[in-house]
This record gives C-alpha cells, sequence and structure tokens, in this order.
C-alpha cells in the first residue's frame, strides 16, 4: 500500500495481487482517483485484472469499473466487464456500452446478458 500512496502503481498492484485484503480495496482506488497510469498503464489495469481474478477477497465492483473505463486494451477491458458479470455487478449502462464496443468479443460477452435490451 505504501508504494501505491508514493505513486508506483505498477509494483504496488503486482505486489498486492495475492495478499490485497477487502480493506485494502478503498486505498487502491484512492491511488487511481489520484490520477491515470503514466508509467505503464497497461501493466497496472493488467496487475488490477490478475488481482481480483487470483484474490477471492476483493470485491469492489468500481476498481474492474475504474479499468473498464480507462484501459486502452480490448482484453483487459474485457476481463473486467466478466469480472462484473461474474460478481452479478455489472451497470446497465456498462452493457449498453459494451454492446456497440468496437471489440466483438466484448459485444459477444454482454448479447446474452438479462440486461441487454
Amino acid at each position: 500500500l505504501a508504494l501505491l500512496k508514493c505513486g508506483d502503481l505498477l509494483i504496488g498492484t503486482q505486489l498486492l495481487e495475492l495478499n490485497a485484503t477487502e480493506e485494502d480495496s478503498e486505498a487502491i482506488l484512492s491511488s487511481l482517483a489520484d490520477k491515470l497510469p503514466t508509467d505503464d498503464p497497461h501493466g497496472v489495469f493488467s496487475n488490477l485484472i490478475e488481482l481480483l481474478e487470483a484474490n477471492e477477497t476483493i470485491r469492489e465492483p468500481l476498481i474492474p469499473l475504474h479499468v473498464y473505463e480507462f484501459s486502452p486494451c480490448m482484453l483487459c477491458r474485457e476481463r473486467a466487464v466478466e469480472i462484473l458479470i461474474k460478481w452479478g455487478k455489472c451497470p446497465q449502462w456498462v452493457i449498453k456500452e459494451a454492446m456497440k464496443d468496437a471489440s466483438a468479443d466484448i459485444r459477444k460477452l454482454v448479447e446474452a446478458h438479462p440486461l441487454a435490451v
């Protein structure tokens, strides 16, 4: 968490993957809110997705939502939507937006979702 506070999002998110607790969600979100990652943003977003996939204790939907909104990587955005759907926390606006995503895989992922209207 100290690395996140110092602005080292890449290493900080990598180290948290297996050790983060639900209480760490606020610190993770706070570090993301201050600024978008400038040093390897794809690495930071990928680390966050891996953290959410590997660590069952973190269930803060604002983290995958942040990845979906700000990641330039289609794969990271797709994985963020998958997580939100798996958790039952995918907002309708994400489903609607994802239905028009440039990625055919993301469109296919959400087309069968009950909120896809």
